[in-house]
């Protein structure tokens, strides 16, 4: 909408909708003026007023005093003048850095002041009147245009989306309020001077000159105050009060003649403006202490976190080298031992803690077969199968939150070490847990984050570790099966095979003793075919052989469910398995694996291996002795069938022998026929 347009019908419905909406940007902005505002307000009507105020309550005698004091004047302009300058050199030194175009207007409009105002004071008004009105004519019209050039280069830089309705009633506003004033001292002051006062007066330029110095004057003052009003800057609004100031003194001196009191008061007025730009460079100065004592203190601040926070990335970089060392000397470690080695290095390195402790979760009837095996290894570390009542597993261990990865447990041992257990999982199943002994209170509230690393790093390095075992394992026992087949097929004598069953499937599962019993001739009951003992002077009690050979008693406890055979594990301390029978006497052996040995479906011998200690045979043994069982079954069939090969070779050859001893006593016989019938 253009301007005509906008006013083609009335102004009046748009006038209100302008200051409609400045209301309502005012009243969204600042609900009530400050105290600083009001404060300032209230002195710049105090100071407009003035000289209505004072030539009204004065005589005629008085206004029309000449006051004639080239000295007073002298002080007075050489006062702002040296102040003038000394702002523009302060305002022009900041802008060699800044390079702020605004900035350096101003301070060139102070340097105009400052330089005719000096030339102004120390000018003969006597000898060189001319002269002396000129200096000070240029140092107002000079300092005002400086000043809004300022201003408007400053408005162009931050004001390039254009002006809003308030900027416009601001401006508009104010402009009436200064023509306001002009009109009440255009109307006030020359009534009270009848017939006019002074003995010099001033050229309609000079009146000029300062008309327009005033309106520029009362222009930037509006700009400053506006700025106030959005940025809520105090030194704008001094900046304001001072250009009012300003622009009061140069609209006075319209009113007044050389050396009347019009011409002091206007004077004065201006002497108020330069204290007030001192007023404003002392305060500007102790904000700018304020500001950068605030600056110390937050260098300060900034340095001290920049400290904590490299202190933080070096302790970071060097827990992530020896995590990463960690992990890189345990590939090479694939001994679970040295993996530990490893493993326990890092943990001291990155906590200080000296001792560790494995616990392996597996399946309970794995427990104690992997707790005997343990004491045989030559691990520095304890590594212990999980338990129901290991302090890991414990009812006083609860999650450290976030955590889920570390347990804290109440759990002290005989030192007074608490316990921080480490719950390690690989591939989304635990795999065990970790238990670290914490000398001091409260180590493990300090480094959570740490904790849940090395929880899922160790996690995967242990797994990689068992996976190793577990092959080497499998590796062992297909080549041990291999031996013991190798050996089994080496020779067809019964009693040579049992007697290498026995030995190589007691070394092979971890057991103190093996037995053989296999079936007698009528196959009611069986017999002891072959023994092994660690101890070799160790014998088998009749109770335990008349038990074992038992046929109705093996048979029953092998037989399971639909008349087929499996193995079987007894542990005689449990009290919870159900076995038709109970321990034998003189059975020095508390847990036994029995396995059938089975031709089709029927029993044709039973092995035993036997511990002496309370070590039940897991699910896992029982599954590689059923391989076994199956070698020793076809070694006794073999063996059987060599027997019987053998006997019935033997037979074959008395029958052989027997027929060539018949047939020679039959031709001996046709011998002597033939001799005695000769």
């Amino acid at each position: 909408m253009t301007v005509k347009t906008m006013f083609a019908k009335s102004p009046v419905p748009y006038l209100a909708a302008f200051m409609a909406d400045f209301k309502h940007a005012a009243r969204q902005r600042h609900a009530f003026i400050s105290l600083p505002e009001a404060g300032i307000l209230i002195w710049l009507l105090l100071l407009v007023a003035m000289p209505v105020l004072i030539f009204s309550q004065l005589s005629l005698a008085d206004l029309k005093q000449i006051d004639v004091e080239p000295r007073s004047h002298l002080l007075i302009e050489a006062f702002c003048g040296l102040t003038a300058l000394s702002i523009a050199g302060m305002i022009l030194t900041v802008c060699l850095k800044r390079h702020d175009s605004s900035m350096i207007l101003f301070g060139l409009g102070f340097l105009a002041m400052g330089i005719f105002d000096l030339l102004h004071a120390w000018t003969d008004p006597d000898t060189q009147q001319k002269a002396f009105i000129l200096y000070h004519t240029l140092s107002t019209l000079l300092g005002s245009i400086f000043i809004l050039a300022g201003v408007v280069v400053r408005i162009a830089a931050e004001r390039n989306h254009g002006f809003s309705r308030a900027d416009l009633a601001t401006v508009v506003i104010g402009l009436a309020i200064a023509v306001g004033v002009a009109a009440l001292y255009r109307y006030s002051i020359p009534s009270l001077f009848p017939g006019g006062a002074g003995k010099f007066g001033f050229s309609s330029i000079n009146h000029t000159a300062h008309y327009f110095a005033g309106l520029f004057y009362v222009l930037a003052g509006i700009a400053f105050y506006r700025y106030f009003r959005e940025h809520h800057q105090i030194l704008a609004l001094l900046a304001f009060s001072l250009l009012v100031v300003f622009a009061q003194s140069a609209y006075l001196f319209s009113l007044s003649s050389m050396w009347d009191l019009a011409w002091w008061v206007w004077h004065g007025v201006k002497l108020l403006f330069y204290l007030g730009a001192m007023l404003i460079v002392f305060v500007g100065f102790l904000r700018a202490l304020h500001t950068i004592e605030e600056s110390r203190h937050s260098l300060a601040q900034a340095n001290r976190r920049l400290g904590r926070s490299q202190q933080t990335i070096r302790q970071f970089n060097r827990e992530l080298e020896i995590r990463n060392r960690m992990v890189q000397e345990a590939m090479l470690m694939l001994n679970l031992d040295n993996t530990l080695d490893v493993v326990s290095k890092a943990i001291h390195q990155l906590l200080g803690l000296t001792s560790c402790e494995l616990t392996l979760c597996m399946p309970q009837d794995e427990v104690d077969e992997f707790d005997r095996r343990a004491r045989h290894l030559s691990s520095r570390w304890p590594v212990r199968a999980l338990r129901e009542e290991s302090i890991c597993n414990s009812a006083s261990c609860h999650p450290m939150l976030p955590i889920k990865e570390v347990f804290e447990c109440g759990y002290r041992d005989e030192s007074g070490c608490n316990s921080v257990c480490l719950s390690l999982t690989a591939n989304g199943k635990e795999v065990g847990r970790l238990r670290l002994r914490v000398n001091h209170p409260g180590m493990e509230r300090r480094n959570p984050a740490t904790l849940g690393a090395l929880a899922v790093e160790v996690g995967a390095i242990v797994h990689n570790a068992l996976l190793y075992h577990q092959w080497l394992d499998a590796n062992d026992f297909r080549l041990a099966l291999l031996r013991v087949s190798s050996m089994l097929t080496s020779t067809l004598d019964l009693d040579r095979v049992l007697e290498a069953v026995c030995k190589e499937s007691a070394a092979l599962f971890e057991s103190d003793g093996a037995l053989v019993w296999l079936p007698d001739n009528n196959a009611e009951s069986f017999f002891l075919a072959a023994k092994w003992f660690a101890h070799t002077d160790q014998q088998v009690s009749a109770e335990l052989e008349a038990w074992c050979g038992d046929s109705n008693q093996c048979s029953s406890l092998l037989q399971g469910i639909g008349g087929q055979y499996h193995p079987i594990s007894i542990l005689w301390q449990d009290e919870s398995q159900t076995t038709p029978f109970s321990k034998p006497k003189g059975c020095p052996w508390e847990a036994l694996a029995l396995f059938p040995l089975l031709d089709g479906e029927n029993l044709i011998g039973v092995m035993v291996l036997a511990r002496n200690a309370p070590v039940r045979f897991s699910a896992a043994t029982l599954d590689k002795g059923v391989l076994l069982a199956g070698q020793v079954r076809i070694a006794i069939n073999n063996a059987r069938s060599y027997r019987r090969l053998t006997e019935f070779n033997q037979q074959l050859k008395l029958a052989e022998e027997n027929k060539i001893r018949s047939e020679r006593m039959a031709v001996m016989g046709q011998m002597a026929a033939s001799v005695a019938h000769e």
